[in-house]
């Protein structure tokens, strides 16, 4: 059986708990899982492109090469490798110079959409390739032999703003399951109802229309949770005054389960997604999603999202209404259930793999 030497290269990410760093832990589990059979024709030696205090993330049955600062430049590596896969277009280090066939993943163009910029896809020639990220997914394109999106709205603004003439494969993002977790509540909000909302709460995220249906509705409970960053704090700061908000700060799987499960909708008014993983973690719950109709949104939540098109309070307000009276029951519940377990790891490995063996042959 053919062997391939395949290297995962995951850049200078710091974390592997959140983020792109899920990401690569997901798909590289799930891939290792699915090659210990024949279906595929080959067997793969891993390796992963990293920072060395991940190293041994995955076990030892990968070789971890350290990704130096000095990549960035040249990587001579010794190592011959048959496919280099460069796992987010924000990976700015070099393949290795023996790597055959470089496959490049990414995840969303959203610097187009950025609130203080109009940096929108056809007005790209404004901004040439004097913006570093166009420059170095410009210049990941260039030497790459395959390109993957994690949506078809994210490959429509690569192929609007790059116009690649190599091949563009979809494969969506696989969801780890959330409800196999021993769930931990959230002491101050037990036989609570709320809504909740999960995010860094950048600009693009729109979380601040959630604060203006707050205000509106003083005698619901919003709650907001995310990383504790400068948006983050200033949009607490913005609802200070207001007793039916509270902001949570980081919280844990187990806690995110918990808050999932118990609110009455998860609330999404994103501008800007290239895949989407809040609404469908929740979604995995049979919770209701209340989400805004915009970029990969749609896409991904289907005819199970329920969409806003409009963010001021009064419309946000009417959707909420409308998900207390019509979004319950077993059946719907269940539905949305089903809509989220599509999206698994296994098949999005099993993706990645099919285009491997392409690749290769």
């Amino acid at each position: 059986m053919k062997r391939l030497r395949v290297c995962l290269s995951l850049g200078r990410v710091k974390r592997v708990e959140e983020g792109l760093g899920n990401y690569f832990l997901g798909l590289a589990r799930a891939m290792m899982a699915e090659t210990n059979n024949e279906t595929y024709g080959f067997e793969i030696e891993w390796h992963v492109h990293a920072r060395k205090h991940l190293h041994g993330c995955l076990g030892d049955r990968v070789t971890y090469h350290h990704a130096s600062r000095l990549h960035r430049w040249v990587n001579t590596m010794s190592a011959e490798f048959d496919i280099w896969h460069v796992l987010h277009q924000l990976n700015t280090l070099k393949p290795a110079v023996r790597s055959k066939r470089r496959l490049t993943t990414i995840h969303d163009l959203n610097f187009l959409y950025d609130a203080d910029q109009s940096n929108t896809p056809h007005q790209l020639k404004k901004i040439g390739l004097q913006a570093p990220t166009v420059n170095s997914i410009a210049s990941a394109l260039a030497r790459s032999h395959r390109l993957v999106c994690i949506s078809q709205f994210t490959r429509g603004d690569v192929e609007r703003c790059f116009h690649p003439s190599i091949p563009v494969d979809v494969v969506h993002n696989g969801v780890d399951d959330l409800t196999l977790l021993q769930a931990t509540p959230i002491a101050e909000l037990i036989d609570q109802p709320f809504y909740f909302h999960l995010s860094r709460m950048t600009p693009n995220k729109n979380a601040a229309c959630l604060v203006d249906a707050a205000r509106s509705m003083p005698e619901k409970l919003f709650v907001f949770a995310g990383p504790d960053t400068v948006d983050a704090r200033r949009l607490a700061a913005t609802a200070k005054h207001l007793p039916n908000v509270r902001f949570l700060g980081s919280v844990d799987d187990e806690q995110k389960a918990w808050l999932y499960r118990h609110c009455d909708a998860f609330l999404f008014p994103s501008l800007a997604e290239g895949f989407g993983l809040p609404p469908l973690e929740a979604l995995q719950f049979g919770t209701p999603v209340l989400a805004a109709r915009r970029s990969s949104l749609p896409e991904i939540g289907a005819d199970q999202f329920v969409y806003l098109d409009q963010f001021d309070a009064e419309s946000i307000k009417g959707k909420l209404q409308w998900i207390a009276q019509f979004g319950g029951g077993k059946e719907a519940v269940a539905t949305r259930s089903s809509h989220a377990q599509r999206y698994s790891w296994v098949r999005c490995a099993r993706e990645y793999l099919r285009i491997y063996g392409e690749l290769t042959t």
